[in-house]
């Protein structure tokens, strides 16, 4: 059995949370993941723009008035998971990608916003 290394606990998030990524929002998608240190989510690719570096990321949910913007954040990974073609029907085929972020530099009110998320949106990571 493979022991988990990271520093701070993961939680699952609700169905309606989601991640927005950059000033722009260039990577909107479903939150998967969070923890104080970071978070993954799910999106669909659909644009060859690319957020390397430095950026920001916001969480929001939907059919709710909870909103944290301009979260600092370092791209930790941003990869392929598996590439939806339907090119039979249309000439559309997509690509869902999982990003990971780490938070960088965020603010006492941040934190105490992102705890407060984690307490309310979320659900602990059953080890495996």
């Amino acid at each position: 059995m493979r022991s988990e290394k990271r520093k701070y606990t993961r939680f699952l998030a609700q169905e309606k949370a989601y991640v927005a990524l950059g000033t722009r929002f260039t990577k909107v998608g479903k939150l998967q993941d969070i923890s104080i240190g970071g978070l993954a989510f799910r999106y669909i690719e659909n644009t060859e723009d690319c957020v390397q570096g430095s950026s920001t990321v916001g969480i929001f949910v939907s059919e709710d008035e909870f909103y944290l913007p301009d979260l600092a954040c370092r791209l930790v990974y941003d990869a392929p998971l598996y590439v939806i073609d339907n090119t039979q029907y249309s000439k559309i085929s997509f690509r869902i990608n999982r990003c990971g972020v780490q938070f960088t530099d965020i603010t006492e009110y941040q934190l105490e916003k992102l705890e407060f998320f984690i307490d309310h949106y979320t659900r602990k990571l059953m080890p495996h």
